[in-house]
């Protein structure tokens, strides 16, 4: 789990420095003026850290598991839920700027006044459209990214599972899993 983790984040890690040494990074929070960008990154970097606790536990567990001691697993599964419902908030937050973008765009739809007045609105609209756009971007790619971490997560909880139960002593109860 640990080597699957490191690799996948490596190679996002990889495609943002990419992204960022071409100037596309920068692009995305430079048109995204209403701060929901930067809201995201930081619910992303706290989720991120208590991702890798859970993955530390884990894999910590999975170790003791394959050395043939017994761990009790009970919790695992209920302290990593939120590695999901962490990804659904982040794709959220990109569909509220979306909707905060386009409201932006709808406001500046004044084309009263003339000439200079119709280009000051399309100017106006466009950068509604460049935060619309832009924070559903962000939103959609940070809750991704914890997605398939998640996923990498809840796969490896759920055999280490599988194997506590089989070394799960008599003396200890039953636990069924919903």
């Amino acid at each position: 789990m640990l080597y699957r983790i490191a690799v996948f984040n490596a190679c996002i890690v990889a495609g943002l420095i990419w992204g960022f040494m071409q100037g596309r990074v920068q692009v995305l929070f430079a048109h995204e003026t209403t701060g929901i960008g930067y809201g995201m990154v930081v619910v992303f970097v706290i989720a991120m850290i208590g991702f890798i606790q859970r993955v530390r536990k884990t894999s910590a567990a999975l170790n003791d598991v394959k050395a043939g001691r017994w761990v009790d697993i009970r919790k695992f599964k209920v302290k990593g839920s939120f590695v999901p419902a962490v990804s659904v908030w982040l794709v959220t937050l990109g569909l509220i700027g979306n909707i905060a973008g386009f409201s932006q765009a709808v406001e500046a739809l004044n084309l009263s006044g003339g000439g200079d007045a119709a280009l000051n609105a399309i100017g106006q609209m466009i950068a509604g459209m460049k935060v619309a756009f832009y924070t559903t971007m962000i939103g959609t790619s940070l809750g991704l990214w914890l997605g398939v971490n998640g996923h990498i997560l809840r796969v490896a909880t759920a055999l280490l599972q599988i194997d506590a139960e089989a070394l799960r002593p008599r003396s200890f109860p039953q636990v069924i899993a919903p």
